[in-house]
């Protein structure tokens, strides 16, 4: 499928080529500018094709910045940035929730109801949302310290810490995990100062568990069609499914591509030979669609798995193990 631009954003080009204006917009509407609402790989192709063709850029990158944060659309020439590969905290949806706060001169009170009502462990002491300074940090484990020291604490600066740890919103995932590691909590900081968001251990392993998931339902899947084909074809079957010119040693199931499974079911007689009483036609259909989100999640789309595609991936795996225990 072709994702082509739309006349609002070939409009748009033409005005910023003109005047040389750049425009605010965010990685979700330059999507709707091409019909789509996710960064998967092949999408990802037709866009930057199309932006190469209209002669523009987006800084930061619309890839690898978060889907609604903000980006700049400006001209090819104007743009001083390289293409950026690196996967940021700024694509983390923790980082980009504005966190709840408490100033130095609040009661102890308000501070507990805010993060019981809230479920936090912690607050930033700060003068406000917008507020560029951070004072420190107020938690559960700073309170119970000054109450075991005997200390009187009346406001939050009574039993506050001001060695909170901040990193940039544009610190490489790999590099803040190592940070919060150390320190369990960290805020993120933008360009301008502002505080964008509140980083725990707990955010990381949600969001490596998003990531994980799907590469573990996708090899549990594929382990599953290996064992329901194995021994049902004779090396000469398995090594015509490859293209003519693929010099591909094949020499057992494992050996064949996740696309190969689905040729090697449908071709000819051999669905009769797999011995299983399902139909062909629906069966491999299910498969084609898990080679697609495969081919999303092994080539690392900048979005995580829509509901719909996790719930294919869950029922898929689900079904063919019972398919295996019968």
């Amino acid at each position: 499928m072709a994702y082509l631009p739309n006349k609002e954003i070939t409009e748009l080009a033409k005005l910023i080529n003109k005047n040389g204006k750049a425009v605010k917009i965010t990685p979700k509407k330059l999507l709707e500018y091409f019909g789509t609402s996710r960064r998967k790989t092949h999408v990802k192709w037709w866009i930057d094709k199309a932006l190469r063709e209209l002669k523009l850029k987006t800084q930061p990158d619309y890839k690898t910045a978060y889907l609604y944060g903000e980006i700049h659309l400006k001209r090819q020439r104007d743009a001083t940035e390289q293409e950026d590969f690196v996967q940021r905290v700024r694509l983390l949806d923790a980082a980009n929730r504005e966190p709840k706060s408490v100033t130095k001169n609040d009661s102890i009170e308000k501070a507990m109801t805010l993060m019981m009502t809230n479920d936090f462990s912690q607050l930033p002491v700060m003068n406000g949302p917008s507020s560029k300074r951070v004072d420190g940090m107020i938690s559960w484990h700073s309170i119970g310290w000054t109450t075991a020291k005997g200390k009187k604490a009346e406001k939050v600066q009574d039993c506050m810490k001001t060695d909170c740890t901040i990193i940039s919103y544009d610190t490489p995932i790999l590099e803040a995990i190592h940070v919060i590691k150390e320190n369990e909590v960290v805020l993120v900081q933008k360009i301008d100062q502002s505080i964008s968001g509140l980083l725990t251990v707990t955010d990381i392993a949600d969001e490596f568990f998003e990531l994980a998931e799907p590469f573990l339902l996708i090899g549990q899947i594929e382990t599953s069609i290996r064992v329901l084909l194995e021994d049902k074809f004779t090396i000469e079957e398995l090594s015509e499914i490859k293209h003519g010119d693929d010099d591909r040693d094949i020499s057992s199931v494992s050996d064949l591509t996740f696309s190969e499974y689905i040729q090697l079911m449908r071709k000819g007689d051999n669905w009769k030979k797999i011995q299983i009483p399902l139909d062909k036609d629906e069966f491999t259909k299910r498969l084609d669609e898990v080679r697609e989100i495969r081919n999303d999640v092994m080539h690392f789309s900048s979005d995580n798995l829509d509901p719909e595609q996790q719930n294919t991936l869950k029922l898929t795996a689900q079904f063919l193990k019972e398919v295996l225990t019968k």
